[in-house]
């Protein structure tokens, strides 16, 4: 049975797979993640490791969608704003295959490895879907700040505009140069 050859290989395959995912990051973030196991020390290594015992333990009971999605959300969101192209932010989610077929013991029929391989397809599409909504509310986040910046740059204009149009503000002049100081350098 598929669920149990996985299960039996957990301690060996998820070290390997998260030492893929930590091939990712640069070298003083991967001895970062995996020294400091605290998750409020290192909440980006906590959630990456934990994230991976738990996608692969998801993995090996049938990869169930509804409760996949969460863990995929939490690593993806991480992710999702990190210099990563779409790919290499997934990318992880199929590397289990190549770690799970070069595992020494794995005697799987022929059937478990188009089974397991279907579940790692699964997953993989599952992230990418999580990935793209993640991406979504950053950009969507980013818009939501340049509208306001916006906005309080133009209430900005309209206050110095209306102050220099009044009665008795300071004068409006042309190009931005008094009439006083017109030519003179400053």
């Amino acid at each position: 049975m598929l669920d149990r050859a996985l299960s039996d290989k957990r301690t060996t395959i998820v070290e390997r797979w998260l030492r893929v995912v930590l091939s990712t990051y640069s070298e003083d973030a991967t001895r970062s993640m995996r020294r400091q196991s605290d998750r409020f020390a290192n909440p980006a290594g906590h959630l990456i490791i934990a994230g991976i015992g738990a996608l692969f333990d998801e993995l090996a009971a049938g990869a169930r969608q509804d409760r996949v999605a969460g863990i995929l959300e939490d690593m993806l969101k991480l992710r999702a704003v990190q210099d990563f192209s779409p790919s290499q932010a997934v990318g992880f989610v199929g590397a289990i295959k190549k770690v799970v077929h070069t595992e020494p013991g794995m005697n799987l029929t022929a059937e478990q490895w188009a089974e397991l391989d279907e579940r790692v397809d699964r997953l993989q599409l599952s992230a990418f879907d999580v990935y793209m909504r993640c991406r979504e509310r950053v950009y969507e986040v980013r818009y939501n700040q340049l509208k306001k910046m916006n906005y309080t740059l133009l209430e900005r204009a309209n206050r110095v505009f209306a102050a220099s149009v009044r009665p008795g503000g300071p004068k409006a002049s042309s190009g931005g140069i008094d009439e006083e100081n017109r030519g003179e350098d400053r």
